[in-house]
């Protein structure tokens, strides 16, 4: 697997399947959630769904939804203003 030393699972729970709830998690993590609009937080959710193509996720078991979806979240969160401005 094309693993990198990024471990996500050390800081959240990789059981959550919630779109919504993952981009929720993901920037309680870095402390900014009210700080991005409901338009922002759809478009986290966009990125996370195929713009809605899929419902859940499985970050705890799917290679692709874990190494791809959620480590590009991470980094999408992290590219934003609202991070960088923190």
């Amino acid at each position: 697997s094309g693993s990198s030393g990024f471990r996500p699972d050390k800081i959240m729970s990789l059981n959550l399947t919630s779109p919504g709830t993952i981009v929720d998690t993901v920037t309680d993590i870095f402390g900014i959630t009210d700080q991005f609009t409901a338009t922002e937080r759809q478009g986290f959710i966009d990125y996370l769904t195929d713009n809605g193509a899929v419902s859940s996720l499985n970050i705890k078991n799917d290679e692709h939804d874990r190494e791809v979806k959620l480590h590009g979240l991470f980094a999408l969160v992290m590219q934003s203003p609202q991070y960088n401005l923190h």
